[in-house]
């Protein structure tokens, strides 16, 4: 078998042992400080990704929290003049000698739906 020949064996091994150093000191001298270069630079820049999304999150929360109470205020106002408008325009209606019969079935029903809406509304607002 050639490989296990005595006059070539000295000599692949002289030549493995020669490129494998070669390949041995340019991993070590070029490949390992760039790839280290790379994973200190990519940790630096996670930290400092890390504590600016807190920042963030925490300023995020704040204006969530505070459009929630602003759109909670609100929609209570709108609910309040809702109810005001409705019943205002339902005595109206319901004075109205011309309504046929349906029309008012439908107009009371109606104002009970709006009237069990807003007690609806109400109580989740409240309960928030």
């Amino acid at each position: 078998m050639p490989q296990l020949d005595i006059f070539t064996f000295f000599n692949q091994l002289f030549w493995f042992t020669i490129v494998f150093m070669c390949f041995y000191f340019v991993v070590l001298g070029i490949v390992i400080p760039k790839v280290s270069f790379v994973l200190k630079t990519r940790a630096k820049k996670l930290q400092h990704d890390t504590s600016s999304s807190t920042v963030l999150k925490a300023e995020a929360t704040s204006v969530l929290s505070s459009y929630d109470k602003e759109l909670l205020a609100l929609s209570g106002s709108l609910l309040l003049e809702l109810g005001h408008s409705f019943i205002s325009r339902s005595h109206w209606l319901v004075l109205d000698n011309k309504l046929s019969p349906s029309k008012r079935i439908r107009l009371v029903y109606m104002h009970s739906l709006v009237q069990l809406f807003l007690k609806m509304r109400q109580k989740s607002v409240s309960s928030n």
